[in-house]
């Protein structure tokens, strides 16, 4: 066909050209297949394909065969049309490429004397634009490009992955629940659809299904839920948790030896500290400490603290490890104080967020006086014991007395008749805390020999150095 036929055509047949939405005027020309919404309820599950869409930025290639007049590459414009020769403008903007090419087949028929083969192919596809929201490393709007450059729809489309996205992202945060993660997904009604997601099942038993690929305008929110430690394990080994280092700092207040803010780097891979592992590393817990009620107060995006609360007793006597809670960046952990019966405070000293040992300065008339180490929950016998017992010839039972600084600032002091071989009391014997002082007192003939010794030294120094000299 040459030119000037196909100019004649064209001339011949501009009038007979419809608007876009209008049946052609040529009765021989079929009318155009016509373009239906998609049911997005057909593609809740993860994983099922859909046909890619066409939007603003996808760079095409228009084939009409044995015309190369209208052959070409084209850009899909960002009011979503297709400049094209001969009939315009083409608004292509939600279309599949079979849809496209059925429209273009349509506008140029009524312009060539013999129906067009047209191909339209895909040279390279736009960036997929993306909103990752909730618990992620680094919420936002990202646009994530094509690995390989499409191609025809026969050959399909790469399109990215949800946990490509949420690697893009920096990850899932220590809080994120991975088993309802939602995709929110714009249809061409203008309404969406949410598809919800579990990452979970991907992890447990490897569902591909679960690692649904995005589309142009999705909305990926991921809210959060509390984990157990094994969970947040496998979590954090999942390629869609932190893949660099980071810091993570927590607080800890209250009925802890050592309060203040604790530092820790954690791997990728690895998980942050568990709460009995932060009151461990703390120095552990006080002898007040009320481990049925330890709070941990956690910021959110909303900017309102999440309290969680935490029954250490029930780790202790049932093993229930998910009151073990797993922290995450800037927790403050809240130990409160409660009177603690004797047999509990027992149990809870074997635990292991409680200190194995307690340092007691025992001080007077005992051999070996001077700080002393002491496991958690010893006697005043035990630390008189280890100071090397006491000497009956210059110490009274009734003459040791115990000093202890409280925590409000006040100063406890009681003189007690020991016993040694009394089981732990608080008569006689009392369970000692950390820091305590045991003070073992002379007795009044001890107190009064030593005072002459002190007052005759003297004397006794010149008997001795005359006896030196046969004097």
């Amino acid at each position: 066909m040459s030119l000037c036929s196909l100019s004649g055509a064209y001339a011949l047949a501009q009038d007979a050209l419809p608007w876009p939405g209008t049946a052609p005027t040529n009765p021989s020309v079929a009318s155009p297949t016509p373009f239906p919404a998609p049911n997005l309820a057909q593609v809740a599950a993860p994983g099922q394909r859909d046909a890619y869409v066409l939007g603003p930025g996808d760079q095409l290639q228009i084939t009409v065969f044995n015309v190369p007049e209208l052959t070409g590459p084209h850009t899909v414009l960002v009011d979503g049309t297709l400049s094209l020769p001969w009939v315009g403008d083409v608004d292509v903007q939600g279309m599949t490429l079979r849809e496209a090419t059925d429209l273009l087949t349509w506008r140029y028929s009524t312009l060539l004397t013999r129906p067009p083969q047209i191909t339209l192919s895909l040279t390279t596809p736009r960036p997929v634009r993306v909103v990752v929201a909730g618990e992620v490393r680094r919420p936002g709007a990202y646009d994530i490009s094509f690995a390989d450059g499409g191609g025809s729809e026969s050959v399909g489309i790469s399109w990215p992955t949800l946990t490509q996205v949420i690697q893009t992202s920096g990850g899932v945060t220590e809080q994120a629940d991975v088993r309802r993660i939602q995709v929110i997904r714009p249809n061409r009604s203008g309404g969406s659809s949410v598809l919800q997601v579990n990452l979970w099942d991907l992890i447990q038993s490897g569902n591909l299904e679960q690692d649904l690929r995005l589309r142009d305008g999705d909305r990926v929110i991921v809210s959060a839920a509390p984990r157990t430690p094994e969970e947040a394990r496998r979590i954090a080994a999942a390629n869609f948790s932190p893949q660099e280092p980071r810091l993570m700092r927590v607080a800890v207040a209250g009925e802890i030896r050592r309060p203040g803010t604790y530092s820790k780097e954690v791997a990728p891979g690895e998980v942050g500290p568990t709460l009995t592992e932060i009151i461990r590393e703390s120095g552990g817990i006080t002898e007040q400490a009320d481990v049925r009620r330890v709070q941990v107060v956690r910021p959110t995006p909303t900017g309102e603290p999440m309290v969680l609360e935490a029954n250490l007793w029930d780790l202790i006597q049932s093993g229930d490890i998910e009151q073990d809670l797993q922290l995450r960046d800037g927790d403050r952990v809240i130990v409160s104080a409660a009177a603690i019966p004797p047999g509990e405070s027992l149990r809870i000293a074997t635990s292991n967020f409680s200190p194995d040992s307690i340092m007691v300065q025992v001080a007077g008339e005992v051999p070996r006086g001077g700080n002393l180490e002491l496991p958690v929950n010893a006697s005043l016998n035990q630390a008189i014991l280890a100071a090397g017992g006491l000497d009956s010839a210059r110490v009274q039972s009734s003459s040791v007395e115990l000093v202890r600084l409280n925590r409000d600032g006040t100063v406890l002091r009681r003189t007690y008749n020991v016993d040694l071989s009394s089981p732990p009391n608080d008569d006689n014997n009392p369970i000692l805390r950390a820091d305590d002082v045991v003070i073992v007192r002379r007795n009044t003939i001890a107190r009064t020999t030593d005072w002459l010794n002190v007052l005759l030294a003297p004397f006794v120094g010149v008997a001795t150095f005359l006896r030196l000299f046969g004097l």
